[in-house]
C-alpha cells in the first residue's frame, strides 16, 4: 500500500515539475513602449532610452534588433536578461529626410513565446526648416495652350537668411517665378507657380524643385497635380 502511495506521489511531483518546465518562459515587459517627442525641426536628432524587464521565469535572449527605417538606430544594453533583470534600448532618430507626422518602430527578436517580438516606437511631428503653403499645388484642369497660375509661399524657419538660387520643375509644363531672391529668417516669400500645357503634355503632375544657398537643406520639393484638357 505504501509502495503504491509513494509511486503516486512521485508521479504527481514529476507532473508538476513537467508542467512548470513547459510553462516557464521569458516575458518582455515595458512600462513605456511608445515615446512621443512632440515637434522637432527637420535635421534634428531625437534620442530616447526605453527601459524594459524580463518578467518571466526563464532568461530572455535577444538575438536581433531591427528598425523600421535606416534613419533610426538602436543600441541594446544587453542581449541576455535573467528573470527579473532590466535592460535598456537607446533609440536615435535622424529627421533629416522627413517632414510631417512620423512613426518609427524598433523590434526586438529572441526567445519570446510564439515567435513574438518586442516593439518600441518613436513618434512625433517633423517641422521643415523651410516650409511651404499650400502643401500641394492643385491646378485642376488646364486647356492646352492656356496658362494657369497659383500662389505659393515659402517660410524660412531657420535662424539664417537664405538665398534662392534655382527654381525648376521635373515637368516642362510647370514652373514658378518670384521677384524676391532673399529669404530672411522667420519671414515669407511669395512665388507664382504656373502650368502651361502644350500638345505634347500628358499631365500636370510633378514637383517644383527649389534650391537655396544652404546645401544642407537639399531641394525643396513641392508636389503639383493637374490634368490637361484638350
Amino acid at each position: 500500500m505504501c509502495h503504491k502511495f509513494t509511486c503516486l506521489l512521485m508521479v504527481l511531483f514529476l507532473s508538476i515539475a513537467l508542467i512548470s518546465t513547459v510553462s516557464a518562459t521569458p516575458v518582455l515587459h515595458a512600462e513605456q513602449s511608445t515615446y512621443d517627442f512632440g515637434e522637432v525641426f527637420q535635421g534634428d536628432k531625437v534620442v530616447h532610452t526605453f527601459s524594459f524587464a524580463n518578467a518571466g521565469d526563464e532568461p530572455l535572449l535577444i538575438d536581433r534588433v531591427k528598425s523600421s527605417c535606416g534613419c533610426t538606430a538602436a543600441l541594446l544594453s544587453s542581449k541576455k536578461l535573467a528573470p527579473g533583470e532590466t535592460g535598456t534600448i537607446k533609440a536615435t532618430f535622424d529627421s533629416s529626410r522627413f517632414r510631417g507626422r512620423v512613426q518609427k518602430v524598433i523590434y526586438l527578436y529572441g526567445n519570446l513565446p510564439n515567435k513574438t517580438s518586442g516593439r518600441f516606437m518613436l513618434q512625433g511631428e517633423v517641422k521643415p526648416l523651410v516650409g511651404y503653403s499650400p502643401l500641394t499645388l492643385e491646378f485642376g484642369s488646364v486647356k492646352v495652350g492656356q496658362e494657369k497660375k497659383l500662389p505659393l509661399v515659402l517660410t524660412n524657419a531657420t535662424n539664417n537668411s537664405l538665398k534662392i538660387e534655382n527654381i525648376r520643375a521635373n515637368n516642362i509644363a510647370l514652373g514658378a517665378t518670384t521677384g524676391a531672391k532673399n529669404l530672411p529668417p522667420g519671414e515669407d516669400v511669395s512665388f507664382e507657380a504656373y502650368a502651361r500645357p502644350n500638345e505634347e503634355t500628358r499631365h500636370l503632375n510633378g514637383y517644383l524643385l527649389i534650391r537655396t544657398d544652404d546645401k544642407s537643406l537639399g531641394e525643396i520639393r513641392v508636389p503639383v497635380r493637374g490634368l490637361v484638357e484638350r
